[in-house]
């Protein structure tokens, strides 16, 4: 019997949370699905869980491969996919037990491309209902799509981040050619949304908050300065231009969207990356990151400074007038406050 969804899950050293993953998984309400498993060249334990779950139930199928990064793992199980419908799932985190039964029903109800839904953020125990940026409980059809994503609203930038909040025809994807980047190394979820957005003819969002997106505490590793961040974030940007190209979206709305969203969250993701650098914040990192082909192109069309907050205003124009050493001793003022 052809399975209903195709649940992908690319697991990487995920041991310690992935049999939650799973059994959130097997103890779905819906049972006509399969699922997808890539082993992307994990170390620790999680082939051993994975297999207990093959022996016990004959939907989950695993596969491994060298270690080549989220995006490979996802496009190799995509190809083995036989659902009508798609659905990513992160090993760390868990779903609700009806989120393929509710999502299904949507679908089929309002025989759209794509179905919504809002999820819950968990940290420290506290759980909180996080909404996306999609009109609720309504049928979008593609003008409507393409006016939301037109919008110059920091909040809509937060429709492109996660996969998982997506339960997507196979048939789009299909029709389209639409595959994670596996060049990209930062920000695929990104990409690959708003190339389904774009190419969607409807999509159907609901308020119910079906997955559960558990907060990990990486403190060390996020202190940790990445070497290279700002070609990967080049990388993003290039693959977005090339999707708004290629679906033939070059308005200005369209260009000041794009620009917006690199400034008021690229930059600052950069920005705080260079404070963990050995020496901290220092003018030349700042050059750089000016005169490269992100920020060149960015600064020529951002229009969001508005709605920032004041000290994001305040950064921003101080950087389009290349006051790098102002912004240093202002990160150095503010540090020894802190501290």
């Amino acid at each position: 019997m052809k399975p209903k969804i195709s649940v992908i899950i690319p697991i990487y050293n995920a041991a310690a949370y992935l049999k939650r993953c799973l059994d959130s998984v097997k103890n779905q309400t819906l049972k006509e699905f399969e699922v997808i498993m890539i082993n992307d060249g994990s170390t620790d334990v999680s082939e051993d869980i994975c297999l207990d779950f093959v022996q016990s139930d004959n939907r989950f199928n695993y596969y491994k491969q060298e270690n080549k990064g989220k995006s490979s793992a996802v496009n190799k199980a995509y190809q083995k996919a036989k659902g009508e419908y798609i659905y990513v799932l992160d090993s760390d985190d868990y779903i609700d037990e009806n989120l393929f039964e509710i999502g299904l029903n949507t679908a089929n109800k309002y025989n759209v491309d794509i179905v919504n839904f809002n999820y819950y953020y968990i940290k420290n125990g506290q759980k909180n209902i996080k909404t996306t940026h999609f009109p609720k409980n309504k049928i979008l059809d593609k003008k409507e799509i393409i006016k939301l994503l037109k919008t110059r609203s920091s909040k809509k930038n937060s429709l492109l981040w996660f996969v998982w909040t997506n339960l997507i025809k196979k048939s789009l994807l299909d029709e389209h050619n639409i595959l994670h980047d596996e060049i990209q190394l930062i920000g695929n979820d990104t990409s690959f949304n708003l190339e389904c957005y774009l190419n969607a003819n409807s999509i159907y969002s609901i308020d119910n908050p079906l997955y559960n997106y558990v907060y990990v505490d990486n403190s060390l590793s996020q202190l940790k300065h990445k070497k290279g961040l700002l070609k990967e974030i080049e990388n993003q940007f290039i693959a977005n231009n090339s999707i708004y190209k290629k679906c033939g979206l070059e308005e200005i709305e369209f260009i000041e969207t794009f620009a917006n969203y690199y400034i008021s969250h690229s930059l600052f993701f950069l920005l705080n990356n260079e404070k963990n650098a050995k020496n901290g914040l220092q003018p030349e990192a700042l050059r750089n990151i000016s005169n490269s082909e992100v920020f060149n192109y960015c600064f020529k069309h951002y229009s969001g400074l508005k709605e920032e907050p004041f000290k994001k205003r305040l950064i921003i124009m101080l950087f389009k007038h290349r006051q790098f050493y102002t912004i240093c001793l202002l990160n150095k003022i503010t540090r020894k406050i802190k501290h």
